[in-house]
Order: C-alpha cells, then sequence, then structure tokens
C-alpha cells in the first residue's frame, strides 16, 4: 500500500441497502473513519463521501439537498454506484473535488477527477482461497439467471453440454424459484466454466465477479464495437468471445486438456488477484489526491451534453453492449408486439 498523511473519509450512504457495501469497504479500506446511513441526506463536512445508488437516489436529488453548503465545505468527494442505465444528471459531478463510478464509458475517462471501478462482487461473495481444479470439477458450466438479451443465444448452444447445472427464473412469469446465495456460491465452486452474458443493458454483472471468487473460469462476451471488460479492466486473460457459438467451442476443447485446462484457471485467478490489490492501491491514491484539491479544477469544467442530447448518447452507448439478435429483442419487447412474430423472429 501507498504511504500517505490525510484525514480519513465519512461514508454518507444515501441509501441503507446496496449490495457494494463490501466492494467499496474493501476498496476504501482504512481511509474510512466512520460510516453513516441516515433518513434524510445530511449538510456535508469535510471529508465527506456521498454514496449514491442511482436505482434509488437521482444526482439530481442529491444536488438539491446540498446544493446550498456544497461549495462551502471542501473536500467533498462523490460515489456513483448503479448507472447502468446512463441516466444523465452527470453535470452534478462538477461540484464534488473527485468523483468513484461503477459502469464504464469512455467519455468518464476524459476527466482526471473521474475514476471508473469495476462493479466487483456483491455483498456476501465469499472468496474460495482452496478452489477445487478447474478439471476436476463436477458441472461442465453453469448458469443461474433469467433469460434476458444475449443470454437465449448462451443458453442455445451450452444447455446440449452435460453435465451442467443451469437454472433459470423469472419472478415476473412465475418461472422457477431464486436460488440462495449459498446455493449459489456452492454451483459455482464445482462448475468448470461460468458464462457471464450481458445484463439488462451492460456487458457487466455480478456473475462475472461471482465467478472469480469462487475459482470457476468466466465466459465474456465483446461486441464489434466494444470490447467493454478489456476497456474496463485493461488486459486480462478472460476468455471472451464475438459469439456463444464461439464460447462453446472453445469450452469444449478445453476440457480435453486438463492440465492446460487448471493452468488457465490458476493463470485468471493470480491475475485477478494482483488486479484488485493494484485497484486498491490506485482507488486509495485517487482519494488521497482527491481530497488535496487534485482534480478541483478537472472536475469544475466538466460538462456533459443534457435533454436530447444526452438521451441520444445514452441510446448509443447502450446499444454497443448488445448483439444485432439482443436488440431486435429488446425492441420488439418495448413495442409490444406480437407474441407470435416474435417468437417466429427470435426462433
Amino acid at each position: 500500500m501507498i504511504s500517505v498523511e490525510t484525514s480519513k473519509f465519512r461514508l454518507i450512504w444515501c441509501s441503507k441497502e446496496m449490495k457494494e457495501q463490501e466492494w467499496i469497504r474493501f476498496l476504501f479500506g482504512d481511509l474510512i473513519e466512520e460510516e453513516i446511513f441516515p433518513d434524510i441526506i445530511p449538510p456535508p463536512k469535510a471529508f465527506d463521501i456521498y454514496i449514491v445508488n442511482s436505482n434509488k437516489t437521482s444526482l439530481r436529488t442529491l444536488y438539491d439537498a446540498l446544493r446550498n453548503t456544497i461549495g462551502e465545505i471542501r473536500p467533498i468527494g462523490l460515489v456513483h454506484l448503479s448507472d447502468e442505465w446512463f441516466g444523465g444528471g452527470y453535470d452534478v459531478y462538477r461540484n464534488f473535488d473527485f468523483v468513484v463510478r461503477t459502469h464504464h464509458a469512455c467519455v468518464f475517462d476524459r476527466n482526471q477527477g473521474i475514476l471508473v471501478i469495476p462493479l466487483g462482487w456483491p455483498n456476501g461473495a465469499v472468496a474460495d482461497y482452496y478452489p477445487k481444479r478447474a478439471s476436476e470439477r463436477g458441472n461442465r458450466w453453469c448458469f443461474v439467471g433469467n433469460l434476458i438479451a444475449t443470454r437465449h443465444e448462451m443458453a442455445k448452444y451450452f444447455l446440449p453440454w452435460t453435465p451442467n447445472c443451469c437454472h433459470l427464473f423469472n419472478p415476473k412469469k412465475e418461472m422457477g424459484p431464486r436460488l440462495s446465495k449459498q446455493d449459489f456460491d456452492m454451483i459455482l465452486r464445482d462448475s468448470t466454466f461460468c458464462p457471464a452474458p450481458m445484463g439488462n443493458v451492460m456487458a457487466e454483472t455480478w456473475r462475472f465477479y461471482e465467478a472469480l471468487k469462487a475459482g470457476s473460469i468466466p465466459i465474456l462476451e465483446r461486441r464489434l464495437t466494444i470490447d467493454y471488460y478489456r476497456n474496463l479492466l485493461g488486459n486480462h486473460p478472460i476468455p471472451t468471445f464475438r459469439s456463444w457459438r464461439l464460447a462453446m467451442k472453445f469450452a469444449r476443447a478445453s476440457v480435453d486438456d486438463g492440465e492446460a485446462l487448471d493452468g488457465l484457471q490458476s493463470k485468471i485467478l493470480r491475475w485477478w488477484e494482483n488486479y484488485e490489490r493494484d485497484l486498491v492501491d490506485r482507488v486509495r491514491s485517487f482519494l488521497v489526491h482527491g481530497a488535496r484539491g487534485g482534480y478541483r479544477a478537472n472536475l469544475s469544467v466538466w460538462r456533459f451534453p443534457t435533454g436530447v442530447s444526452s438521451r441520444i448518447w445514452q441510446v448509443l452507448e447502450l446499444t454497443r453492449h448488445h448483439s444485432p439478435m439482443a436488440i431486435v429483442r429488446r425492441v420488439f419487447i418495448s413495442s409490444k408486439a406480437p407474441k407470435r412474430l416474435l417468437k417466429r423472429l427470435l426462433t
């Protein structure tokens, strides 16, 4: 860890239930002096960091609560979570001394005062420090979740490959029960591969990081115009493919050589261990430099499109995360197309 002299931070969780709590605590480490979970957003004190979940508290709501005092107190930081839909309102960022956020887009890399971090593992994810070898696991692959976006193609190509553990559910259609976190972790620990298709609208999901924790080999997607995880994480050894057909071909071939398969597993686990350690150092350095005013000038001139321009950027950015077939699904579902026509187009 780097050596610094600085005051510690008070974390203000603007929502009481956030799945990222343990991840943020892991990254911020001993720079945390106190955490509070107020019912009403409090006025700032020096070295406060406000943590906002876009699904529960908008950036505008936060700014309205702080507008009369935020310019008088320094330093003040922001952690912006759950912005997978790229909801906009990012002009609020310039009122803070530093901003940490999840969900990557290249536009955020243009300002030194904004640090994009991985989504990371959710609360309750327990590392398997002595993972079973990939070649000795009972399931060739596993998937637990609902079928949205490109998950249809993943299931189409992977389901015939056994033994596997594929548990599908859809609460809206009363299709199957959810598994407990404990059951899901047990499945991951006994699965060689864990396909990690995109989530609702973005490539990144918690499933990828949970697989890493359990020693299961994730399989990722990339698109013609975006390799999301490489943009976010840099060079990594995770198997990544343009189609689930190619991913399936790779996975089947990999299990024929147990030694090479275990070597890939070890390489990935070593990479992730090093990445986590480096990320902690990078986050710590960013917070300290930001608290000293190192990014204040950069953020004060931060501008982001508003209105129609912001919506156009949002649509274009999210479209890059989708395969052509996933786009078709989203368009037809949004337009409430007749089920018979939808089924004909997608089968």
